[in-house]
């Protein structure tokens, strides 16, 4: 059952459902006649964008008039309107300016209905444009209009921390980070349409909460026909990063000046965590130079810290950032026909999965994967994806060779896990 704010039920937004209660609550607040400032603060990808189209759709389902602005245009760029050094801003299809006309419209509106303003990407407005927004929510804070920013986290500048001066606080800071795990199956099946398989919960599970990745993920895995449905659930029929994927990873990655890419495809090289230094000694440089590229690396959701280690923001993003190096770099960093970097150490039978454990025992016993599919039913297919990540995870390229990790392993075969 969704919640019901001011008799308008919410819409539905997978973990996000407590964010949306705060900004439909202080809608509330503004239809009574009191200005509101919401920011919404996160890294690329946490869903910053869909959370404001749901408040936005909410504020329409309680009458109020709705000015949108996105600060980049369709190609990713900042948009600036020459005579006022401002972005555009749409309304009703139409472009105002975001100076004295905008203003006098905002007058105008808020004088008849509560007026939402809601704004994207901020971030990418400099200071003179934060001036013209800070005085316009001053100056109509006795007005009932709900100003709706969203930004990204870890602004460039001081003046994007104090968007508005001290006589007009922001009223309301929502922080995104990632989703819970419930949240994520959720999205997931929202999107497929259907309940996941165990090894489709486990491949979402790899995105660990990015909201951008798993979609990415099964729209392309849906798009490249690298999905199918068996026994009513959905799972991968192939251990392969579709091509949508490796495009919201390489977009992001984008983001990053030239030289800061280039030392994170190295890192990508080096595997999913590494200790600065270790980079620092690839690069030939010290790990004090490497502070800013790995700060601006983790302020897009790109890296994360943990202790003294440093390590990509998910093992998906990982995998896909290191297939974008192109075969030539990979020959120059003298890793070329490496799938991937080698773990430290082996897992051991208890760190598999409860399928992995299943099909390394019945691949001990000599089953093809037909067999094995009609044991555990699922099909070839999936028996197959669990094979070739079984093979990359314990270092082994044959069958034979996997029978064999199981014997040394347990001590006994062919049922090396009853």
């Amino acid at each position: 059952m969704r919640e019901v704010v001011g008799g308008v039920v919410l819409p539905r937004v997978h973990g996000r459902e407590a964010e949306l209660a705060r900004l439909a609550a202080a809608l509330e607040v503004v239809a009574r006649g009191r200005e509101q400032v919401a920011m919404l603060e996160g890294p690329p990808g946490a869903g910053k964008t869909a959370l404001l189209s749901a408040a936005v759709a909410v504020g329409r389902r309680l009458r109020f008039s709705i000015i949108s602005c996105n600060c980049l245009d369709q190609h990713g760029e900042a948009v600036v309107q020459l005579s006022e050094c401002c972005p555009p801003v749409w309304h009703g299809g139409h472009v105002l300016s975001f100076g004295q006309e905008f203003f006098d419209r905002l007058q105008r509106q808020s004088a008849r209905l509560p007026v939402l303003v809601a704004m994207d990407n901020l971030h990418q407005i400099g200071g003179r444009e934060l001036c013209v927004l800070s005085s316009f929510v001053s100056t109509l804070r006795s007005r009932p209009v709900m100003w709706l920013l969203a930004r990204r986290g870890a602004g460039r500048s001081a003046a994007q921390h104090h968007l508005v001066p001290a006589e007009g606080p922001i009223d309301l800071r929502i922080p995104l980070g990632p989703l819970p795990e419930n949240a994520v199956v959720a999205l997931a099946e929202d999107l497929l349409r259907a309940p996941l398989q165990p090894s489709c919960r486990e491949l979402v599970a790899r995105a660990e909460g990015d909201p951008a990745l798993v979609t990415a993920l099964l729209e392309g895995l849906r798009a490249d026909g690298l999905i199918e449905r068996r026994d009513g659930a959905v799972g991968p029929v192939a251990d392969r990063l579709p091509r949508r994927l490796l495009e919201v990873v390489e977009d992001r990655l984008r983001l990053l000046p030239t030289q800061d890419r280039h030392r994170i495809a190295v890192a990508a090289v080096l595997g999913r965590g590494f200790a600065p230094g270790l980079l620092a000694g690839r690069l030939e440089s010290s790990p004090v130079a490497l502070l800013p590229t790995l700060e601006t690396a983790v302020s897009l959701n790109i890296l994360r810290s943990r202790g003294g280690i440093v390590e990509f923001s998910s093992e998906l993003f990982w995998r896909a950032a290191r297939e974008l190096i192109p075969p030539a770099a990979l020959i120059t960093l003298g890793v070329a026909g490496q799938a991937e970097p080698e773990p430290a150490e082996l897992p051991v039978p208890h760190q598999l999965t409860s399928i992995e454990r299943e099909i390394v025992e019945l691949v001990s016993e000599g089953l093809t994967n037909q067999q094995i599919g009609r044991r555990l039913s699922r099909s070839p297919h999936t028996v197959n994806y669990h094979i070739r990540k079984l093979f990359r995870k314990l270092r082994v390229e044959s069958r034979a060779a996997l029978a064999a990790w199981a014997q040394v392993h347990t001590g006994r075969a062919p049922s090396v896990f009853r």
